[in-house]
């Protein structure tokens, strides 16, 4: 996944999709299965599901747990992690950010 912005071999994802809804004005698509981070920190047990525009996502691993949502155009996420989280190597090459 890292590949689409110059990272890759970072992020693999891997598991199960399925696509379908009552029409194609309305589809519906869920994604359960595993997050593999190369760096340790982002792996776990990932589930996703989108319908009608909105989407929701939990991420359950052994170093962090998140929660997102877009949902009505408005963005959350709740994350818990025990320690520091070593994710900006994830972000795209020329990126510069400072906590």
């Amino acid at each position: 996944m890292g590949a689409l912005w110059g990272r890759p071999g970072q992020l693999r994802a891997t598991g199960q999709a399925t696509l379908g809804g009552p029409s194609w004005s309305a589809l519906a698509a869920a994604f359960s299965g595993r997050l593999t981070d190369e760096g340790g920190d982002l792996g776990g047990e990932l589930r996703a599901d989108w319908r009608g525009g909105d989407l929701r996502a939990a991420l359950q691993g052994p170093r962090v747990q998140a929660q997102a949502t877009l949902v009505a155009g408005r963005y959350a996420l709740k994350l818990q992690a025990p320690g520091p989280l070593r994710v900006a190597r994830l972000l795209p090459p020329g990126w510069m950010w400072t906590p």
